[in-house]
């Protein structure tokens, strides 16, 4: 593991060892390894399942739902925000309307650096009933 950037009071120190300021949002603290790693031991729903199911596995259903349409990285890739952010369940996350804007400038950041559509991201977002 290789440490950068200087840790602060608002840093979280990612799998890869990178130095993830929440305050900055800087493109090049965004790692996929990071994102990959973090979404795998991420639970949804809060972790209140009755088995684990990661926030990688949904991601990965969602990106087999889009299959043939070329946006299957975007779902993929559209709870990124949440390897450095945690999931919310939603019923809370949409009282926190600070949250949610700092959840999509995240995803901003996340899809200009990874070269992502933002607003399929978005789109796929939004509420749905999918697991």
């Amino acid at each position: 593991m290789i440490l950068d950037q200087e840790y602060t009071e608002n840093s979280i120190r990612t799998y890869t060892g990178k130095c993830f300021d929440i305050r900055k949002l800087d493109p090049d603290s965004i790692c996929i390894e990071d994102i990959a790693h973090a979404l795998a031991y991420t639970p949804r729903f809060g972790g209140h399942l009755e088995g684990f199911y990661s926030v990688a596995q949904h991601s990965f259903y969602v990106s087999d739902c889009l299959a043939g349409t070329n946006d299957e990285l975007a779902g993929l890739l559209h709870d990124a925000s949440e390897a450095y952010l945690g999931d919310m369940p939603s019923p809370f996350k949409k009282l926190m309307p600070c949250y949610k804007e700092l959840e999509h400038n995240l995803s901003v950041v996340i899809a200009k650096n990874l070269v992502l559509n933002i607003r399929i991201v978005c789109t796929l977002k939004m509420p749905m009933h999918y697991y």
